[in-house]
């Protein structure tokens, strides 16, 4: 029996959010199959993509569609663990990038039509349970200590730059007693012309006001809605973590209209932390926009708490949305907490033990819904 619910459940010595297609009454040794619903035209049974952890085939019965194959719960969960060692996750995430390249190819035999690529990877990775702090790896392909997320419309970013008296931004030392203050531009990412990306200023915020005479207005985090025009693939590739000390750099926004770009570009940055712009775009079809100097680029996600929209940080916890509540008001909350997230365009509640707090360690991804 599949059933119309995400559930948290202990699994082994961790939690693991087990999406709707896994069956209710499911054994950790069993295989996990997944029916999609899309148009395949099979062709001398070449329709196949065949991967060490996925495989996705076209269905058996009369219905057609396609059937994806998962791992036991057992081996993806081994799987999972195996990946948290920074050592062994390039080899993991290699694997799964192998199978959607294998996904394309499908739709350059005939098999699969294009504009069914996105939405039946989308649906694959909702489909793979995940560990409850996962859920951007498996919404937006963020992997921790990889610095890369895949921008989505409902996001916003936020741009917040720091001024000092010292303007020498190679200078090592950005000392309190010479701080002036900052400037924030936020972005929704917003969809334009059926699936291309494109970003909408909404405003620009001077801490202090008087700081706005003096910014330099042709800088990306003003100019980003003119620089980066409409493309139906966009990156954030947080860069923070792996340039050199002397590149004072802090993130690159890439896009493209084509997903392969995208990877190869990424591949490059992650090969070559000094690499900007002017590098990356040498192979044409990329959109690059560097983030220079003391400045962050941090993503949002929209939430629905309590029937109210907002905005929280990216990383979010079901635990950070109760703010400075207390242990006891936190207690008393889970009582009645309810927890959905969209699975294949609709909405399914996330179940879990009411005696087990883990959903408060669960990541919000856009258009969760968390009432008490």
């Amino acid at each position: 029996m599949v059933p119309a619910t995400y559930r948290i459940a202990v699994s082994g010595e961790d939690h693991l959010l087990l999406p709707p297609p896994v069956p209710l009454n499911y054994s950790e040794s069993d295989v996990i199959r997944v029916k999609i619903n899309v148009a395949v035209r099979p062709r001398s049974g070449s329709c196949v993509v065949d991967g060490p952890l996925f495989r996705l085939a076209p269905g058996a019965d009369k219905e057609g569609g396609l059937e994806l194959t998962l791992p036991s719960l057992k081996s993806w969960r081994e799987s999972l663990l195996a990946a948290q060692n920074p050592s062994r996750s390039d080899a993991f995430l290699g694997e799964i990038g192998e199978f959607f390249d294998g996904m394309r190819a499908l739709v350059k035999k005939g098999c699969l039509p294009a504009g069914a690529l996105l939405p039946v990877r989308d649906l694959i990775l909702a489909s793979v349970p995940i560990r409850p702090d996962q859920g951007l790896f498996a919404s937006y392909g963020y992997w921790a200590g990889k610095g890369a997320m895949d921008l989505r419309p409902g996001l916003r970013l936020e741009v917040e730059r720091a001024y000092y008296r010292d303007t020498d931004v190679s200078a090592a030392a950005k000392t309190l007693a010479n701080y002036i203050g900052t400037s924030t531009a936020t972005y929704d990412v917003v969809e334009k012309q059926g699936r291309s990306i494109q970003f909408h200023l909404i405003g620009i915020e001077h801490k202090p006001q008087e700081l706005a005479k003096r910014r330099d207005r042709e800088i990306p985090d003003f100019t980003l809605a003119h620089l980066a025009g409409a493309a139906p693939f966009y990156r954030l590739l947080l860069a923070s973590d792996f340039v050199p000390e002397r590149i004072k750099r802090s993130a690159l926004l890439i896009g493209s209209t084509s997903a392969d770009r995208i990877n190869a570009v990424t591949s490059q940055f992650h090969t070559h932390h000094d690499l900007g712009c002017a590098d990356l775009t040498q192979g044409g079809d990329v959109l690059c926009v560097e983030f220079d100097g003391e400045v962050t680029v941090s993503p949002q996600v929209q939430v629905v708490v309590n029937g109210q929209n907002t905005f929280v940080s990216w990383g979010s916890t079901v635990r950070r949305v109760f703010g400075e509540q207390s242990g006891e008001q936190i207690a008393t909350a889970m009582k009645t907490l309810r927890v959905e997230r969209l699975f294949d365009l609709r909405y399914s509640q996330i179940q879990f033990p009411p005696d087990d707090d883990g959903i408060l360690g669960l990541t919000l991804v856009g258009g969760d819904h968390v009432s008490w």
